[in-house]
């Protein structure tokens, strides 16, 4: 099993116990809601995330690794300065 797939079925995982822990005493959907597996208009398409997608983001933000840790110092930066 690769480092991908094995981080995108742990995040798969923790987004499934996520939801196990997120009951409300006010829902934010009715109990008998069937969430649509696609919305589609002229401008957007929504679906369900898959493992695919998982190990794209994975990807692409491994690749920008450093672009990101400097982005991050930056804001962390300006967070200081305006507090």
């Amino acid at each position: 099993m690769t480092l991908r797939i094995l981080i995108a079925t742990l995040l798969l995982s923790l987004a499934n116990m996520s939801n196990s822990f997120a009951e409300s005493s006010y829902p934010f959907l009715p109990p008998k809601f069937t969430i649509p597996e696609t919305l589609e208009t002229d401008k957007y398409r929504l679906r369900m995330l898959t493992v695919n997608d998982l190990i794209k983001d994975y990807d692409a933000v491994m690749s920008s690794v450093e672009h990101i840790l400097v982005q991050c110092k930056e804001m962390s930066l300006y967070m200081q300065i305006t507090q």
